[in-house]
């Protein structure tokens, strides 16, 4: 015969005298330690007939479901809460996940802001050198100093940023999925207690799955590069990060795309 379906299963701990028996995920081989109370709506087997009241009988619950066959409970419960995992596991919050995220930005602002200062530097001394030239000129007696063209600044001024936008991918990449495959969270998830599993099942993270989320979530600014549809593409954060607040599954865009949840470890 072959085993049970991962799937909630009556729990086979000891139930009280007089009390209904709860319900706890089988995931296919084993018992896990996520249990649910019997719903509301639960089957009428679990209340005694109208003005027929039986004793309790105490069941013996076996070590595992039983198989397909002569199975007495038939198919495992089919349990829907927005708030948890299909195995039972409780899901973030938004506002936990907005405060990490924005932790995890300040973190990832500053490595880049160090990264990326040899690059900075030359910004800023080419706004020196045309605040200096304008000076300059009214110093000169010049009404109507004469100011760099767009084309010009565009000249001036690309390379240093195409290369700080280029180091700041490459720190959120080392940052975000480097930390997901290790830990499974960020240093900002960790310290408020949440982490990223892939919503079916609980483990490690594959390479595969990381570099999605992160693609998903943070490679439109490579998109924002691209003329014509970088404003465009700038409203894409805005919307992915707002998206858990009405999704059924309390997913993220870039969660859908790598089938992962964000839940809570304490």
């Amino acid at each position: 015969m072959s085993p049970s379906p991962a799937g909630w299963y009556p729990d086979p701990s000891t139930t009280p005298p007089g009390t209904q028996p709860g319900l706890r995920w089988w995931d296919g081989s084993t018992w896990t330690a996520h249990t649910h109370a019997v719903p509301e709506a639960a089957p009428e087997q679990y209340q005694p007939t109208p003005y027929q009241p039986t004793p309790y009988q105490p069941t013996q619950y076996p070590a595992a479901p039983p198989a397909y066959q002569g199975s007495p409970y038939g198919q495992p419960a089919q349990l829907v809460n927005k708030n948890l995992t299909p195995d039972g596991q409780q899901l973030a919050s938004w506002g936990r996940r907005l405060a990490a995220y924005l932790l995890d930005g300040v973190l990832t602002f500053l490595v880049t802001l160090v990264a990326s200062a040899p690059f900075l530097s030359q910004i800023i001394d080419y706004v020196s050198s045309v605040v200096d030239d304008v000076s300059a000129q009214l110093d000169a007696g010049v009404q109507d100093p004469v100011l760099p063209t767009e084309a010009d600044m565009m000249s001036a001024l690309w390379q240093p940023f195409l290369a700080i936008t280029i180091i700041g991918l490459m720190v959120s990449l080392a940052y975000h999925a480097g930390f997901l495959k290790w830990r499974g969270a960020t240093p900002a998830k960790m310290l408020l207690g949440i982490e990223v599993r892939l919503r079916e099942q609980p483990g490690p993270l594959s390479w595969g799955t990381v570099l999605i989320r992160w693609a998903g979530q943070f490679g439109v600014g490579i998109v924002q590069l691209l003329p014509g549809i970088g404003v465009i593409a700038g409203f894409y954060p805005l919307l992915d990060g707002l998206w858990p607040l009405w999704d059924g599954k309390k997913q993220a865009l870039h969660d859908k795309m790598a089938r992962t949840n964000v839940v809570r470890t304490r």
